[in-house]
């Protein structure tokens, strides 16, 4: 177990043992390997982490804030964190917990439960349900306690549960969501306690799908002996959770991240970070924000948004970079002087913002 400073301005960590009779576990990747502090204690700190942080505290008081974890865990488990808050004198300093925001990212984001358990103590819990390396971000206020992926918890094993000797595993893109409206789907795998796979009756499983408390059921067809595809379709935006049923149990859960965004709309989509003026044959960019009918941002990419330059001479390097995140940048160099008209176009329609006038 470590005991991990961080200094919300600063960015800093240092490791220090829970104890000094404790075996020493291994550091967590990109920490430094040297100095130490006592457990709960600011001032003890080497200076590089020790530098005051401003706070929003009634009192005033600087705040020093603390992460108590495992590195590793299981897939599916409960990763459970402490987060703790104190002041300069090691009293423990209270911050609204709504404030607090945490989450794993990897090779999925894990949204985390902040849930108080004492005056400045904090219990972090997160359920990551796929298989890797995740990074640890808290911001509170919207201000990151640390500016890097410093902090990385392992996630080991398969993703899989096991009920009279047999184990389920599942994977695929439907996991991580899609668009409404389109069918997402994923793989249930069986297997026997050799690890061989396990036919059985696909009566037998069940997905249920869930969100805010509404829940509906996919369909389940045996695609080979043991190997199951699961399907299902959604029909409002949003983060839906995924449970495969065995026998009408649950055996395995996934943590609600699942992502589904309905179709960008022209309408509500918008341009961002506009230049005005630009230098002549200088690399530039702007920004795209993918929305919904309903003005929600989406989540996932794919949309066919192009991008039309008219002006004294024709645009160069001009580029739609697709984040997947419902984000994209437009890169372009304007070789010479003149005004130059942007059309930004999605299903033959202008979004928001479009058209407008760069002057280089």
């Amino acid at each position: 177990i470590y005991l991990i400073m961080i200094n919300a301005e600063y960015g800093a960590i240092t490791p220090v043992p829970s104890s000094p009779k404790t075996k020493k576990p291994a550091a967590f990747p990109n920490s430094p390997k040297s100095g130490s502090f006592k457990s709960g204690s600011p001032k003890a700190a080497p200076k590089k982490t020790a530098k005051p942080v401003s706070s929003s505290s009634a009192t005033g008081r600087s705040i020093f804030y603390k992460i108590e974890g495992e590195r590793e865990h299981k897939v599916q488990s409960e990763v459970i964190l402490v987060l703790t808050a104190r002041d300069e004198h090691e009293e423990f300093v209270p911050v609204d917990h709504d404030k607090i925001d945490a989450s794993l990212e990897g090779p999925m984001k894990c949204r985390g439960k902040v849930i108080p358990t004492s005056t400045g103590r904090y219990k972090l819990v997160f359920t990551p349900g796929v298989l890797g390396r995740y990074h640890l971000h808290v911001d509170v206020d919207g201000k990151p306690l640390f500016k890097d992926d410093s902090i990385a918890i392992e996630v080991v094993e398969n993703f899989k549960t096991t009920t009279e000797n047999i184990s389920f595993h599942m994977e695929g893109k439907g996991l991580k969501g899609g668009k409404v409206g389109e069918t997402a789907t994923f793989t249930i795998k069986v297997e026997d306690s050799s690890g061989r796979p396990r036919a059985i009756n696909s009566q037998d499983i069940s997905i249920v799908i869930g969100l805010s408390g509404n829940k509906f059921n996919g369909s389940v067809v045996q695609t080979s002996p043991g190997k199951y595809l699961a399907s299902f379709r959604t029909q409002t935006p949003g983060t839906y959770s995924i449970d495969v049923m065995y026998k009408g149990k649950s055996v395995l859960k996934s943590p609600g991240e699942a992502v589904f965004s309905a179709d960008a709309d022209p309408s509500q989509s918008t341009c961002m970070n506009i230049p005005t003026r630009v230098p002549p044959q200088d690399s530039q960019s702007f920004s795209i924000q993918a929305k919904n009918n309903l003005g929600l941002n989406n989540k996932i990419g794919g949309d066919p948004f192009t991008v039309e330059v008219a002006g004294p001479v024709q645009a160069q390097n001009l580029q739609v970079l697709d984040h997947n995140n419902g984000a994209y940048t437009i890169k372009f160099v304007l070789p010479e002087r003149g005004k130059y008209s942007f059309s930004v176009m999605l299903h033959g329609k202008h979004i928001r913002g479009s058209p407008f006038d760069v002057e280089a």
